[in-house]
């Protein structure tokens, strides 16, 4: 049993605003203290929702939320500032294929730069080290030898030096010509790159910013997919910014409640006093040996009413403590409110 209540399950702001009203305290006080509690409840069932419940996917808090939409937001405004600037370029398709066809063509012609890079290379080498064949002076060493040779073997031997040198300008002309045709193929295929870098680059340019109304269409369907979950990514921040919003002002409330309740205490201490000594004087009269007291409290969850009296917690000092606290009420009523006996 508890003294302060008058019944066993009333709720705290029931006994509060009652007993607060009854010993001449501002009982609007414990009311606001109920108010707060209610907006307590209702907050704490919205976060059990959000945790674990049917809300669980659309809250969040907002530390958490807050980068998501920052994201969400930038890259909707980044999509929204390509389609202001797109442009429906009906050859887009066509542009397309010759850009990648200059592409591949270029990859090839590279590849086959380092091949004829590789062959002149090869064939210059060869021109600088060709020479004339080494020839041997027959005549003068038969003539070292004291041997005159006929004039018919001298004449062969001219043939067949004349028949070498021949052989000699003959490949070193092969070789220039094959050094002029591979260096012309070179300037061919470095014109042929240039020709197909500037025209993909044309091209890259005209399609900057363009494309097909497929592609618009396709982009449009995307920003309205990121502005909804943006908007729905808002809508959640919002609400966890009210929900922790709330949850600050509920302690601050608190803390704001518990001090107008000790100031009212302390500006009401006459009336408060007078009940303690009240209480005190029932006890002393019905017991001897034993002592008690009534404290009053303020507390950030509202004003605490507490009688004790020495001794076992039994059912008869129990009920005893309750006698006290209502004859105490009833002299202080009376007098300042008026009423039977007065």
């Amino acid at each position: 049993m508890y003294p302060e209540r008058q019944a066993e399950q009333r709720q705290r702001g029931d006994w509060q605003v009652n007993l607060s009203y009854l010993l001449g305290l501002d009982w609007q006080i414990p009311f606001e203290f109920q108010k707060v509690r209610g907006r307590e409840r209702t907050l704490e069932e919205l976060k059990k929702a959000a945790k674990g419940g049917a809300f669980e996917e659309l809250m969040g808090t907002v530390a958490e939320l807050r980068p998501q939409v920052t994201v969400a937001e930038t890259r909707a405004a980044k999509l929204r500032t390509q389609l202001a600037n797109f442009e429906v370029l009906d050859s887009y398709r066509d542009l397309s294929r010759r850009a990648a066809k200059a592409k591949l063509d270029m990859q090839a012609l590279g590849r086959e730069s380092v091949g004829l890079h590789e062959t002149l290379g090869h064939l210059e080498r060869a021109v600088a080290v060709e020479a004339p064949a080494a020839k041997t002076d027959v005549q003068k060493l038969y003539t070292d030898s004291g041997i005159e040779l006929p004039g018919i073997a001298l004449r062969r031997f001219d043939e067949v030096n004349q028949f070498y040198d021949s052989v000699v300008q003959n490949r070193r002309a092969h070789l220039q010509h094959e050094i002029a045709e591979t260096r012309r193929q070179v300037a061919e295929n470095e014109s042929s790159l240039a020709s197909l870098d500037i025209e993909r680059r044309d091209i890259r340019q005209t399609l900057e910013g363009r494309g097909a109304l497929e592609d618009f269409v396709n982009l449009q369907r995307e920003l309205a997919t990121l502005e909804a979950s943006a908007a729905a990514l808002r809508e959640r921040y919002k609400a966890a910014e009210i929900l922790e919003g709330e949850s600050t002002q509920l302690d601050l409330d608190r803390v704001n409640l518990k001090r107008r309740l000790q100031e009212d205490h302390q500006q009401r201490k006459a009336a408060l006093d007078k009940a303690i000594l009240l209480i005190a004087d029932a006890i002393s009269e019905l017991y001897d040996d034993r002592t008690g007291r009534f404290v009053v409290e303020a507390t950030a969850n509202g004003p605490e009413f507490r009688i004790s009296i020495e001794g076992d917690r039994g059912g008869g000092i129990a009920n005893i403590e309750i006698f006290c606290l209502d004859l105490a009420l009833l002299q202080l009523t009376r007098e300042r409110l008026g009423g039977p006996g007065s």
